[in-house]
């Protein structure tokens, strides 16, 4: 990735409707949607991505928040359709559909299957947004963990995304273009 320019592996959802996760009390896993008082609670001491998620809140994006032992475990968004796309996405791709973005899970809590969580419980909000929804989601083409949890949850290719920026050192790195090449393969993963 350039600070120019990014390709992204494009996925849409092909599964079933989601089942929503059990979470047990052996296991300590909860998740919650975002609000302010949730962003508050667990990123007041990041201001950076306190400001991100407020900005996410008031764009009518859903966010979703796992939590592992009442700490923040993992987190990720999905625009709406009819709303602004994520942040990282030029305004003429909008397709009207679900779009997932910012999904991250917390270095200290790797390795648990959290993300899964993420992504089965932000399948079934959008579901519970829409009873047919289209859901896509991009992922960086370096990011192998990501694309397999992608892929098993139910999310099949769609292509490659060229993403092109407006990048001012310090100042600025917006998108200003993007070429989406739905039949374009995505390249090999590392075994």
């Amino acid at each position: 990735m350039s600070r120019w320019c990014e390709r992204l592996c494009m996925y849409r959802y092909a599964g079933d409707v989601p089942e929503q996760p059990s979470a047990s009390a052996e296991d300590d896993i909860s998740w919650e949607l975002f609000t302010p008082a949730a962003i508050e609670q667990h990123f007041a001491d990041d201001p950076k991505w306190a400001r991100r998620f407020a900005n996410s809140l008031r764009a009518k994006a859903v966010g979703v928040l796992v939590k592992y032992k009442g700490e923040w475990a993992s987190y990720g968004w999905f625009s709406t359709p009819g709303n602004p796309l994520p942040p990282h996405i030029p305004h003429q791709l909008n397709t009207g559909a679900f779009w997932f973005y910012h999904g991250h899970t917390n270095v200290r809590l790797r390795q648990r299957g959290l993300f899964r969580v993420l992504i089965r419980e932000l399948l079934c909000e959008a579901y519970q947004c829409d009873s047919s929804p289209i859901i896509l989601v991009d992922v960086a083409t370096g990011n192998h963990q990501s694309r397999r949890a992608v892929t098993e949850a139910g999310f099949a290719e769609m292509g490659m995304l060229d993403v092109y920026y407006l990048w001012l050192p310090k100042l600025v790195r917006y998108p200003i273009a993007g070429n989406w090449h739905k039949s374009e393969p995505h390249p090999a993963m590392d075994v």
